[in-house]
């Protein structure tokens, strides 16, 4: 599991429009932020194995996308219409397609006729870990969360500057 991970320092990656790689083949265009496509990978770092893809296809295109079989995914149609998988309907904007798991495929065909179409792609690898939330707090267990909530109220582990903490707003 990724529980181990859990109380890393937190951190940022900055990736600035420009520098988010992306390339074109054959009509159709993906900035990869997170993962690979056509080729091209992203170097964002993330401790469980993510696709986050950004595709836009020009009419007539067609795309055939790997996402490893055991992925959780979805695509959110931007705008265009598409057809995605072995689908005979096409998909348009504004719908969010939740892609099923298939121990026989690890990817998904997308296909334009006379419209173009742009959506993100999303995946990643299942955790597979208890989940317990209480408020803001998510944590694997009801002991971690009533420690994590010790440590908001006493101002450790990560919280050490709430004590003289204001809202800018305030």
């Amino acid at each position: 599991g990724i529980s181990k991970d859990k109380m890393s320092v937190p951190s940022y990656q900055e990736l600035s429009s420009e520098k988010v790689p992306t390339i074109t083949v054959n009509g159709v265009t993906a900035r990869v932020i997170a993962g690979s496509a056509l080729g091209v990978s992203s170097q964002i770092f993330t401790r469980t194995p993510t696709i986050y893809i950004h595709f836009t296809m020009s009419p007539k295109s067609k795309l055939q996308q790997l996402i490893p079989h055991q992925y959780n995914s979805f695509i959110y149609i931007v705008n265009g219409k598409a057809k995605f998988g072995n689908s005979e309907t096409f998909f348009e904007a504004h719908n969010t397609l939740i892609l099923s798991k298939s121990n026989s495929s690890d990817g998904i065909e997308v296909n334009t006729e006379k419209d173009s179409c742009s959506f993100v792609l999303i995946a990643g690898e299942p955790i597979g870990e208890e989940v317990v939330q209480h408020g803001p707090f998510v944590m694997n267990t009801h002991e971690e969360i009533n420690q994590a909530i010790s440590d908001y109220r006493n101002s450790k582990n990560g919280f050490e500057k709430m004590k003289n903490w204001k809202p800018k707003f305030a």
